[in-house]
């Protein structure tokens, strides 16, 4: 630091002998909270919080009952169609074939929500369901 004023030298002198420590202890509970084996969090799960395998809500076990529950609102509860949503007759499920059929189920489909929290088993019963009407 030569040419500098030796107000400036011992400011900075100062400035990084208190910065120092201070990313000294950063790094040291970094470290010490970082390892592999988290324990348990305040909310006891000990780490991340799955995503539920089981649907949100009051959803039966035969594809009817999931249809009454999960897309009746917007299919119609005779699968007619309404509204922004189409019918949902046999031709229009077949054509989609049974993996394009449970994607739209799990994930949706243009405005359609997606039931992510449908089982598989679920997803099943809806999808005969849907394709035995």
């Amino acid at each position: 630091m030569t040419g500098q004023p030796t107000s400036v030298r011992s400011f900075a002198a100062r400035k990084a002998a208190l910065l120092l420590p201070a990313l000294a202890a950063a790094a040291t509970l970094t470290v010490a909270c970082g390892g592999s084996d988290p324990g348990p969090s305040a909310s006891g799960s000990g780490g991340p919080v799955p995503i539920a395998t089981e649907a949100a809500g009051p959803v039966g076990s035969t594809g009817a009952d999931i249809y009454a529950s999960s897309c009746a609102r917007c299919h119609g509860a005779n699968r007619q169609g309404k509204k922004d949503a189409p019918a949902l007759d046999q031709a229009r499920i077949m054509t989609l074939g049974d993996q394009r059929l449970e994607q739209a189920i799990r994930y949706g489909k243009g405005r359609m929500k997606g039931f992510p929290n449908l089982t598989t088993a679920q997803v099943q019963a809806l999808m005969d369901y849907l394709k035995d009407f």
